[in-house]
């Protein structure tokens, strides 16, 4: 029970209000966000459509139940750890290692990172990263997956293309 009376507690705090408004927010506040990291988490939410705290808690507890997470097992230890993480990830300044375990709460299977940089002499590089998400095959994560709700019709060309390419690759 305290699990819930120190998420409660969050919750009532100037910072968790903070926090629930990112939720409520159709953009989820993404114009307010500093860096890049932070831009991209508030885009991807936004697209998912996760619209609530509870919905994102949820989220971040079966990562921190999982064996891929470093923090103690037992509910004050995995509260302590959502509400740290929770104040880290969305102060619209956040980390490339806490934007890297977002990714990884949000459950997608794959995760597929393209960097282009142009340079000062007019060549351009791309570098790219691609990874299976382990969080995503563990038991109980097909029942929270966030993008469920998500239809072709939300995707932009871009996304539908990409979507089309990759089924195509699979057969």
């Amino acid at each position: 029970m305290r699990d819930l009376d120190m998420s409660k507690e969050f919750e009532r705090s100037p910072r968790g209000e903070h926090i629930k408004g990112i939720f409520k927010d159709k953009d989820k506040r993404k114009d307010e966000a500093i860096n890049i990291p932070s831009k991209l988490l508030h885009q991807i939410v936004a697209k998912l459509g996760i619209n609530n705290i509870e919905h994102w808690n949820t989220l971040v507890d079966h990562f921190n139940r999982s064996p891929l997470s470093k923090s103690s097992k037992s509910p004050k230890d995995i509260s302590q750890e959502r509400s740290n993480f929770n104040r880290q990830v969305w102060n619209f300044r956040t980390t490339w290692a806490n934007f890297w375990k977002a990714l990884q709460i949000l459950l997608p299977v794959h995760i597929e990172i393209e960097v282009k940089l142009g340079w000062r002499n007019g060549l351009w590089t791309i570098d790219r990263f691609a990874s299976h998400n382990r969080l995503s095959k563990l038991e109980g994560s097909d029942k929270l997956d966030p993008a469920r709700g998500l239809t072709r019709d939300m995707l932009t060309e871009e996304e539908k293309a990409l979507t089309d390419e990759k089924a195509k690759s699979k057969k």
